[in-house]
């Protein structure tokens, strides 16, 4: 953008993302120069980026979707692109699969034998029947929770997909570390996910510009009996 304001003249576009656009762009001569550079000036030019770190631990002892819900949001367009989890020696990989509401999920089967699979969960119940190896099926989780998914055929076979409303979500590192990075500055709740520690929850972190807030999650103990 600044080198549109300033007249260069761009290449030709680029199909990768990131690639520099075909829009050219010329100044006829110093009098929309200085016109362009005040109006600039006037409204602002280019907008400030206000954005800053969202980082801390997750007290788990394995991996958890960790996901920043922002005060404020609006509703988001589901990814084109399918998301993916494999049935391969008997088992769902991953088995644990954060998504944005409205995203497609595939279970290929890469088995040599046929599985079933299907979800009894209230935030999406379905069956897709039973298919052979080399064969995938698909569905789409189109309201937010957490979904168990299973094999009929197969009962040790188990996977969560975390149908989530924000963007902002990742899975912990080994260590439970996780990091948000260049967040437009505003309040966020951080919450967090996995089979074993269930749901967690940080208070409301205001995240401002340019700087890093740290937050840590932990399970609630269980209440002591009386004696």
């Amino acid at each position: 953008m600044v080198k549109a304001l300033f007249g260069v003249r761009s290449r030709r576009a680029d199909p990768r993302p990131g690639g520099p656009s075909d829009v050219q762009f010329a100044i006829p001569n110093s009098h929309c120069l200085l016109w362009t550079v005040l109006l600039a000036g006037l409204f602002g030019g280019i907008p400030p980026t206000y954005s800053g770190t969202l980082q801390g631990v997750v007290r788990c002892p394995e991996l958890a979707v960790v996901y920043a819900i922002p005060e404020k949001t609006t509703p988001l367009a589901p990814p084109r692109e399918p998301a993916v989890v494999e049935q391969r020696d008997l088992q769902f990989h991953p088995m644990v699969l954060p998504v944005l509401q409205g995203t497609r999920v595939l279970f290929p089967n890469y088995d040599p034998l046929y599985h079933n699979v299907f979800s009894i969960s209230s935030a999406r119940p379905f069956n897709l029947g039973m298919y052979g190896p080399n064969e995938a099926r698909g569905i789409v989780f189109d309201r937010p929770g957490v979904v168990e998914v299973r094999c009929m055929v197969h009962r040790e076979m188990v996977a969560y997909i975390v149908v989530l409303t924000t963007p902002y979500f990742q899975m912990s590192d080994p260590t439970g570390a996780f990091a948000f990075r260049d967040l437009p500055g505003g309040r966020y709740r951080v919450q967090a996910w996995s089979p074993r520690c269930g749901a967690l929850e940080s208070p409301w972190v205001y995240v401002p510009k340019d700087q890093t807030v740290r937050v840590e999650l932990r399970p609630t103990p269980p209440p002591q009996a009386s004696r």
